[in-house]
């Protein structure tokens, strides 16, 4: 079953980047951990929450990057090239034109699309320069902005997880129900914001969007 974004989305990266801060601040990465990389920075959040040290998380796209002319490095090839796993929105476009070199020169490499089973928004809608609509345009990839979407996300990743290292099932299940909690405390704590505001309109710098709070 699918589950909408929550109207209530620009208040949780705020929140998000507060506990990344202070995540990346206490953990110390093992490098010669197993590797995944990941296309964009929530997502390294999302899956250290659920690996805990048993991966080095590397993130593909550069903070303030653009993600519809973003082309990889030999860096970030190399690192690509270590990695066990690629976890994906599926929605970006550098994602788009680059995942099939990806595979095709990476043999083996689970790829990960962790926007499946999320009912997405509209409102992502943008032209290139001769006027011709961008694949996929009309939906909103920002998918990290949602408790409930970060759910669903947190369950894909874990199957993937237990798919590629089974012998730490336990412990990233147990790091999935607590993620989970966290993201209920979250979302409740917006709805308690949001309360009083029934019935107006607000705008999403993010992701450039007019919500509406039901």
């Amino acid at each position: 079953m699918k589950t909408k974004i929550h109207s209530s989305s620009s208040f949780i990266i705020f929140l998000l980047i507060a506990i990344l801060i202070t995540s990346c601040n206490q953990k110390e990465i093992n490098h010669q951990s197993r590797k995944i990389t990941v296309s964009i920075l929530p997502q390294k959040f999302l899956v250290e929450q659920l690996c805990g040290d048993n991966f080095e998380v590397n993130v593909l796209l550069p903070p303030g990057a653009n993600h519809e002319t973003f082309e990889p490095t030999p860096g970030d090839m190399r690192n690509l090239e270590n990695a066990e796993l690629y976890i994906s929105t599926g929605l970006l476009d550098f994602e788009r034109n680059w995942l099939p070199r990806f595979t095709e020169s990476r043999t083996g490499l689970a790829v990960i699309n962790t926007s499946e089973g999320i009912d997405l928004l509209g409102g992502h809608h943008h032209e290139d320069a001769e006027n011709h609509n961008h694949e996929g345009s009309g939906l909103d990839p920002h998918i990290w902005l949602s408790p409930s979407a970060m759910k669903l996300q947190a369950g894909t990743i874990v199957n993937a997880l237990n798919n590629i290292d089974s012998s730490k099932k336990e412990s990233y299940n147990s790091n999935l129900i607590a993620f989970n909690q966290l993201m209920d405390s979250i979302d409740h704590r917006i709805r308690q914001i949001l309360s009083a505001s029934q019935g107006k309109s607000f705008y999403d710098f993010s992701s450039g969007t007019c919500l509406f709070c039901p």
